[in-house]
């Protein structure tokens, strides 16, 4: 940690717990592993989708909608906004560690943690982690939800498959005269365009299930960061070229941890000491005048590449006395759940 902020009792509890699962466990991985790091290609981590007509969505909403929006889901709307610079991304995939499912820049290991991305989108902890039930009726679900019959959603699939169309919410939000299943497809929109954007041009049917549960109170954030996680790994060993994570997260996570305003003359927020609630980071972040070409993505990794503790930002949760996940039982690991599979997480590797 940075030499400049004390740690909290949380932390250091969390802290003393890793280095003696290290210590006992050592790397906890199987003497047979081996690690393979292939060539990485282009990968798409969203740079190129238009997100227009979800901004345009949320502006012909009144401010008393957006309010109950952001009061029901988060800041999660603005997000729309945040501009891709993908080159950061592109870059940072080539310290990725799939062995650790961490950032590896040296010696120094970072990987985004749930408390940071709980206070960027501004969500409450739900009160269940996520378990998916491949059982789920998506549509029967989202029908009841929104005060619609099951036909009509049934009616929005595409042909072939049981995604539904995005064209089919956008129509919806439109012209329904109902405010709260406006708001909860705009909601529903935006966790499969940003969170989760499987496939372009439609939602999953996964997504409305994981949807309907964080209505009943389960945790949105341990989903979203399983597969920020799952997908990073899945880039970083070739098995995909396209990130299906929540690429606008991870942008306003790495930039705001760099301390590299002065190397590449871009705009920085300042969360020292901590994060706070009175802040929402996604729209401050989104207002900072941003550069029309941002550095290339070699500049990106030559930095990477020389990165020290001084280069870096340590953030800390808005209290002090905030509780904090780090393990599960006796292992050191804490195993996330998503709708497509699952990964193993923990605080400090």
């Amino acid at each position: 940690m940075a030499a400049n902020r004390v740690l909290s009792e949380s932390e250091l509890i969390v802290r003393r717990r890793s280095e003696a699962a290290q210590k006992l466990q050592g790397d906890s991985l199987p003497p047979s592993t081996i690690i393979r790091f292939p060539y990485i290609g282009e990968v798409d981590f969203g740079q190129f989708k238009d997100l227009t007509y979800l901004r345009e969505l949320w502006f012909g909403m009144s401010v008393i909608e957006r309010t109950d929006f952001e009061n029901r889901y988060g800041w999660i709307a603005q997000l729309a906004y945040v501009p891709m610079v993908s080159s950061i991304l592109t870059a940072m995939l080539h310290f990725w560690d799939p062995s650790y499912n961490c950032f590896t820049f040296g010696a120094i290991d970072m990987c985004p943690i749930m408390e940071e991305y709980r206070q960027l989108i501004n969500t409450e902890p739900g009160v269940k982690m996520y378990a998916h039930n491949k059982d789920n009726q998506g549509k029967r679900q989202l029908a009841r939800f929104i005060g619609v019959s099951t036909a009509n959603v049934t009616s929005w699939e595409t042909q072939g498959s049981k995604d539904i169309e995005i064209a089919s919410f956008i129509n919806f939000i439109r012209e329904t005269p109902n405010p709260q299943s406006k708001l909860a497809m705009m909601a529903l929109l935006i966790y499969g365009e940003i969170m989760f954007p499987k496939s372009d041009g439609v939602i999953d049917e996964r997504v409305v299930v994981l949807f309907n549960e964080i209505n009943h109170r389960v945790d949105p954030i341990m989903p979203i960061l399983a597969e920020t996680l799952r997908s990073l790994t899945n880039c970083r060993e070739g098995k995909s070229t396209k990130f299906n994570g929540c690429a606008q997260l991870l942008i306003i996570w790495a930039l705001n941890h760099f301390k590299c305003s002065q190397t590449f003359k871009i705009p920085r927020l300042n969360y020292r000491p901590c994060y706070s609630t009175m802040r929402n980071y996604v729209t401050e972040f989104v207002g900072i005048r941003w550069p029309e070409r941002g550095p290339p993505k070699k500049h990106w990794i030559r930095f990477l590449l020389g990165i020290t503790e001084q280069d870096v930002e340590r953030l800390c949760p808005k209290s002090r006395n905030q509780s904090i996940i780090y393990a599960c039982g006796d292992m050191a690991w804490v195993p996330l759940l998503e709708p497509w599979g699952d990964c193993l997480y923990t605080e400090y590797v």
